[in-house]
């Protein structure tokens, strides 16, 4: 059998395209078969919300053998995991922030920016009521500069 249309002599791509996205969408599109939980919350420091930051999710042991870590993004004070977020069980949380006013570009065109506060770090049980954590990091992650 060939690739190639009998009659137009084109590669028959319809065919390859459709099983090739047919595999794409059972693999990426939760496919992972696992019962997540779309956490959402907001995170603030010294009862500002965190324009720039990020919220990870590490399983612990409690979770099992098979269980995502998840890196969500914050943006003005807020994340949402939607359908991507951590299974049942203890996760260890870092919440980090970065302090965008302070963002230099250096010779090379690095940019660099100082951390709004230093990672705070906790543990939370999956799911929390209502899906919902609020994060609030303490006064004691002042970064002495």
């Amino acid at each position: 059998m060939s690739l190639y249309s009998s009659r137009s002599g084109q590669p028959a791509r319809a065919w390859f395209v459709l099983l090739s996205l047919s595999g794409a969408l059972a693999l990426g599109c939760g496919g992972d078969g696992l019962t997540r939980y779309p956490v959402k919350g907001t995170v603030t420091f010294q009862g500002k919300p965190v324009e720039f930051g990020a919220i990870f999710f590490e399983p612990t042991a409690s979770v099992g053998e098979v269980a995502p870590t998840v890196y969500l993004p914050v943006r003005d004070g807020k994340y949402d995991a939607g359908q991507e977020g951590p299974v049942k069980g203890k996760y260890r949380v870092v919440v980090g922030g970065e302090d965008r006013s302070s963002k230099k570009v250096d010779s090379d065109g690095v940019t660099h920016t100082k951390q709004l506060f230093a990672d705070y770090k906790f543990e939370v049980e999956i799911p929390p009521p209502d899906n919902t954590l609020n994060v609030e990091v303490p006064a004691s992650q002042v970064i002495s500069r």
